[in-house]
C-alpha cells in the first residue's frame, strides 16, 4: 500500500472582528467604533500609510467609541486590541 501525506489548510474566522463595526467608511473625519456590547480594556491605535502612530488610547469600559481622524485625506489603519486579540481595520478619510 502507498502512504500519502495529507495536509489540511484552513482559516480561523476572527469572531471578535465580526462583533466590531466601524462606520462611516469612508468618512469625512469622525468614525464610530461599535462593539455591540460593553467591553473593557480596549486599546485603539490609529496609523497612517507610513506606519506612523497618530493616536493611541485605552478605554476602560465602553460600548461605542468615537474617533476624530483629524489628518489629511487618505487611508488609515485602526487597530482595536481587546482580550489579547488585535483586529485591524482600514478606514478611508475623504
Amino acid at each position: 500500500s502507498v502512504c500519502e501525506a495529507i495536509t489540511t489548510i484552513g482559516t480561523m474566522e476572527n469572531t471578535a472582528k465580526n462583533d466590531i463595526h466601524i462606520f462611516p467608511n469612508p468618512t469625512k473625519g469622525t468614525v464610530t467604533i461599535d462593539f455591540g456590547s460593553r467591553v473593557s480594556d480596549v486599546e485603539i491605535t490609529v496609523l497612517n500609510l507610513l506606519g506612523q502612530e497618530l493616536y493611541r488610547n485605552t478605554y476602560a469600559a465602553d460600548e461605542i467609541i468615537r474617533l476624530d481622524l483629524s489628518g489629511p485625506a487618505g487611508v488609515y489603519t485602526v487597530n482595536v486590541t481587546r482580550l489579547g486579540e488585535n483586529n485591524v481595520f482600514k478606514v478611508i478619510k475623504q
